[in-house]
C-alpha cells in the first residue's frame, strides 16, 4: 500500500514544474500545477483578441468555482459562494452584516494574521464591544487540547462571534471547529472561519462544522493564483447588505440587452457579495482548474501524504533540540519547529543555498509540504538543519 502511494504521489509530482527545488511551504504560497499555468496562458491568449472573450465567459468559470469549492466543503447550494478578492474582504463582508451590541463580546485567538483580527478591533471598537483575544498555551504537548478548551470556557450569552481558523498558520495547532461551532450557537452566536490554512489539504465537513461563515484564499493550499478567493455564507446572510453594487450581482445580468433595467433585486444566495468583475477572465480559469485539480488528489489523500512527511521528518530531527506539537494537537500537513533563537539565526540563510524552502515565523521553522512533496525534499531539509549544528 506504501509504494502504491508513492507511485501516486510520484505522479502528482509531475504534475508541477519546480525544477528539482525542495519547496516545502505551502502555507506562504502554493505553486500552480502545470496544467494551472496552461488556463492562465489561454486566458491571456484569449484577452489579447477579445473577440474570443464571449458572453459565456462573465458566467461560466465563476459558476465552476461555485460548483467545485462547494462540493469541496460539502455544501449542496453553490449559489452559497461568493467569489472575493481576499480574506480580508470576506471578512468585511461578514462585519458589515452582523448585529454587534455594546458590551458583546467577539472572540480571535493570539498571534491570528491580521486579516483575521483588524476587522474585528474596527468593528468592537466602533460598536463598544469587547475583543477577547485567547492567549496561546506553551505546552506544545497539549496545546490544541488546552486552547480549544479555553475558547469553549469563554463562549457566554454574550459572545456574538467567534473567528478562528481550522490550523493556526504559525505552527499547524488544531481547533475543534466542531465542538465551538456547537457552543457558540447554543448562545445564539456566529462562528465564522478562515479556512486558507486547510481547506484543499485537510477535509472540511460544513455539514458537521456548521459555520456561518468560511473564507479561504486560493493562492495558498488551493494551489491557485493571487487576488481571487473563495468565501461561503450561510442563509443568515442572503439577505444582507455587499460590499458593492456590481452589475453581475443583480438578477438577470446574463441580460446584456437589458441591464440598465436596473433592479432591486440580487441574483439568489451568497452571489450578492461577488467582488466587482468576479469573471476575472485571467484568475478566474485558473482556480476553477486548480479546484478540479483538489478534487482529483483529494483533501484527504493530500492530509494522508503530508502526515506521513511531516513524521518523518519530527522522526530525523527527534535528537536535535526543538519542540514539535504532537501528532494530535496540530493539522497533518503542518509541523512548526520551535527552535534556540540562536540556531534558528544559523539555519535561516542556509535553506536558499541548499535549493530548500520554508518559512521562519515567530520563532518556528514552519513546514508545509503538499502533493507535490517527497522523501527527497525532507532529507534535504533535514540536512541543513544538521548541517548548522555542526
Amino acid at each position: 500500500m506504501e509504494y502504491e502511494l508513492e507511485q501516486e504521489i510520484n505522479n502528482y509530482k509531475s504534475y508541477f514544474d519546480l525544477d528539482g527545488y525542495h519547496y516545502l511551504n505551502c502555507a506562504y504560497m502554493g505553486p500552480l500545477a502545470t496544467s494551472t499555468k496552461n488556463e492562465g496562458i489561454a486566458a491571456i491568449e484569449r484577452k489579447t483578441n477579445p473577440k474570443y472573450v464571449t458572453k459565456e465567459h462573465f458566467f461560466c468559470h465563476s459558476t465552476e468555482i461555485r460548483q467545485r469549492f462547494s462540493k469541496l466543503i460539502n455544501e449542496d447550494e453553490p449559489s452559497s459562494i461568493a467569489i472575493i478578492p481576499s480574506v480580508s474582504y470576506g471578512m468585511s463582508i461578514v462585519a458589515n452584516n452582523v448585529d454587534i451590541r455594546e458590551g458583546q463580546k467577539i472572540i480571535v485567538v493570539a498571534d491570528e494574521m491580521p486579516s483575521n483580527y483588524y476587522i474585528w478591533y474596527r468593528l468592537a471598537k466602533e460598536k463598544h464591544a469587547e475583543l477577547v483575544v485567547i492567549d496561546k498555551p506553551s505546552d506544545a504537548n497539549v496545546r490544541s487540547d488546552e486552547w480549544n478548551q479555553t475558547i469553549l470556557s469563554t463562549i457566554s450569552d454574550s459572545t456574538a462571534i467567534v473567528s478562528i481558523p481550522n490550523v493556526h498558520w504559525l505552527d499547524g495547532c488544531l481547533f475543534d471547529l466542531a465542538t465551538i461551532s456547537k457552543k457558540i450557537h447554543e448562545h445564539g452566536g456566529l462562528l465564522i472561519v478562515d479556512g486558507t490554512q486547510s481547506i484543499g489539504a485537510y477535509p472540511f465537513d460544513n455539514k458537521i462544522i456548521r459555520a456561518d461563515a468560511v473564507v479561504c484564499a486560493g493562492y495558498k493550499w488551493l494551489l491557485g493564483p493571487y487576488a481571487i478567493s473563495i468565501a461561503y455564507f450561510s442563509e443568515k446572510f442572503w439577505k444582507g447588505k455587499p460590499l458593492e453594487e456590481g452589475w453581475l450581482n443583480r438578477k438577470n445580468s446574463n441580460d446584456f440587452e437589458s441591464l440598465t433595467n436596473y433592479q432591486d433585486q440580487y441574483r439568489e444566495g451568497a452571489i450578492r457579495f461577488d467582488m466587482g468583475q468576479s469573471s476575472n477572465f485571467l484568475n478566474g480559469p485558473m482556480l476553477a482548474d486548480s479546484l478540479k485539480n483538489t478534487e482529483i488528489w483529494t483533501p484527504s489523500k493530500v492530509s494522508e501524504h503530508c502526515a506521513s512527511l511531516n513524521s518523518l521528518l519530527v522522526q530525523e530531527l527527534c535528537d536535535v533540540p526543538i519542540k514539535v506539537l504532537a501528532e494530535d494537537q496540530r493539522g497533518p500537513h503542518y509541523v512548526g519547529l520551535e527552535i534556540d533563537p540562536i540556531l534558528l539565526e544559523k539555519i535561516g540563510p542556509k535553506f536558499s543555498d541548499n535549493n530548500v524552502s520554508a518559512s521562519v515565523r515567530n520563532g518556528n521553522i514552519r513546514v508545509t509540504p503538499h502533493i507535490y512533496n517527497d522523501i527527497e525534499d525532507i532529507k534535504a531539509l533535514v540536512k541543513v538543519v544538521r548541517s548548522s549544528l555542526k
